[in-house]
């Protein structure tokens, strides 16, 4: 378990690792903020910490992309996530599983208690490919190395990201409209 600022620490190391586009800078004094220069004009990401989540003892923290364009409309992540990058997301959620599964020290029995009650929610959660519609799907970590590793694996999608979003701009109620509410 770690607490906000060190994710947010952790998750902009691997990110800039990632090497993403020079058009992707990070925001000045925000943690996990950048902001890409488009054609279309700017996009917005953040990588928000669910604060409340991270402070549970021996419980993933959990995180999600926010995403929005110039005129602040919201997108999601998954829109225009490609189905190997979607692929990757889930294996490193299942990762983050394997180890919060995995955890033998508990300083009360009522850490496990919790940590076991939850596993069949959080497993239900990792194996459920994220979608546009849910655009604040949460992704989890447990450690300053989850962290980096999601940095590196979002830094590292960022370019087709942005690639399939300039091929077909459109924000997330667009899409909903599009794909799910037309008929």
């Amino acid at each position: 378990m770690i607490h906000a600022p060190e994710f947010y620490r952790n998750f902009d190391a691997g990110f800039a690792e990632a090497s993403p586009p020079a058009s992707v800078a990070r925001a000045k004094g925000a943690p996990s903020r950048y902001t890409a220069r488009t054609p279309a004009g700017p996009v917005r990401f953040w990588f928000r910490v669910n604060s409340k989540a991270s402070a549970i003892p021996n419980q993933p923290g959990e995180f999600w992309p926010v995403v929005s364009d110039a005129d602040d409309a919201l997108l999601s992540w998954y829109q225009f996530a490609s189905a190997g990058s979607v692929e990757a997301i889930q294996a490193q959620q299942q990762r983050v599983y394997d180890k919060v599964a995995a955890q033998h020290s508990f300083e009360h029995e009522v850490w496990q208690l919790t940590r076991d009650a939850g596993l069949p929610i959080l497993l239900h959660h990792v194996r459920t490919p994220p979608e546009p519609r849910f655009p604040h799907h949460a992704l989890h970590y447990l450690d300053a190395e989850d962290a980096r590793e999601w940095g590196r694996l979002l830094g590292g999608q960022i370019r087709d990201w942005l690639e399939a979003c300039a091929a077909s701009p459109e924000t997330l109620e667009q899409h909903m409209w599009r794909v799910h509410w037309a008929e």
